[in-house]
């Protein structure tokens, strides 16, 4: 059975307010809300606890930035969180299809916190946080309007690839429908898009690319690789971050942009030649993923030494 639940999703432990009734453990969540329930005849979404908070979402992936240390950055990304995550409920529809899926929406979520924190760290201006927030979220709309027998396919055909690739277009054209702000779907036609021109759906290349596609594009990639697949195992975080790097240094991502990337969340890719803090120069031979370091000269060293990657002067990848 599936009910709505007639209160504000926000304070119920449900991510929306339609919940499909599946075990005793759902029935004793929904029973102080006895008062304010009806039977829904619309389609089953599946509901997600909320038992993961978002800010929890967020350590995960930034334990070693020291971003969360600010309380007033952590509020204010709370705040845009909830607020974007509050603002795409009421598009009904949409907010469902992103939500059905639990692992797609953990994965729309921490997309979100990433993009919200980063943005704060290398000070976006306070009128683009929002749209680019959204676009964050919203970008991977267009995922279920293609056929889902894709989307399960360990290999895809050449047929089946364009498919896949046409859910850029097709997102932006019902969130267009939706009345979604411009300012949003003109980073989300471009979040597939390549500095080097080798993206979709258009071949841009880096200076017609919006900032906010450029950025979206580096940490949804670490997401992606972080995350489990039908037809993969899930990479750590170091060797996510390295691909990452490898992509920046072959030309695909923003080089600066990825390069602050790897500063904020402080994982720091073989070959990367980095600044310690007493400012003398090393290169990085392998991320412990422990609070340490490898150098190139087999020193270990605490992460608190390194001071930051070298934009100017990082190596090929090796």
């Amino acid at each position: 059975m599936l009910v709505r639940v007639n209160e504000h999703w926000l304070k119920t432990p449900f991510f929306t307010n339609k919940v499909k009734i599946k075990s005793e453990g759902d029935k004793h969540k929904l029973k102080q809300f006895e008062g304010s329930l009806y039977v829904s005849e619309d389609k089953s979404v599946g509901a997600l606890n909320k038992g993961l908070s978002i800010l929890k979402v967020a350590l995960e992936d930034c334990g070693q930035s020291d971003v969360l240390n600010n309380k007033a950055i952590t509020q204010a990304v709370t705040n845009i969180v909830l607020f974007v995550l509050n603002d795409a409920s009421r598009l009904d529809l949409i907010y469902e299809k992103i939500s059905e899926d639990s692992q797609s929406f953990r994965e729309s979520v921490r997309l979100l916190v990433l993009i919200t924190l980063f943005s704060k760290e290398i000070k976006l201006r306070k009128d683009k946080l929002i749209p680019f927030a959204k676009s964050a979220f919203l970008k991977d709309i267009g995922m279920s309007l293609i056929p889902p027998d894709y989307k399960q396919s360990k290999q895809l055909s050449a047929k089946a690839i364009d498919s896949v690739h046409e859910h850029v277009v097709l997102g932006c054209r019902e969130l267009q429908s939706r009345g979604i702000e411009d300012s949003v779907i003109k980073i989300i036609k471009c979040h597939h898009e390549n500095c080097d021109g080798s993206g979709y759906p258009h071949g841009l290349i880096k200076p017609e690319i919006p900032l906010e596609a450029r950025i979206i594009r580096i940490i949804d990639t670490y997401v992606a690789l972080t995350s489990q697949r039908h037809y993969r195992e899930k990479f750590s975080r170091v060797e996510a971050i390295e691909k990452v790097y490898h992509a920046a240094q072959i030309g695909k991502f923003d080089h600066i942009l990825t390069t602050k990337f790897i500063n904020f969340i402080r994982l720091y890719p073989k070959g990367a030649k980095v600044e310690l803090n007493d400012r003398s120069q090393a290169i990085v031979n392998k991320d412990l993923a422990n609070g340490t370091v490898e150098l190139a000269d087999s020193h270990t060293v605490e992460k608190s030494i390194v001071d930051k990657v070298n934009i100017a002067k990082c190596l090929w990848f090796i």
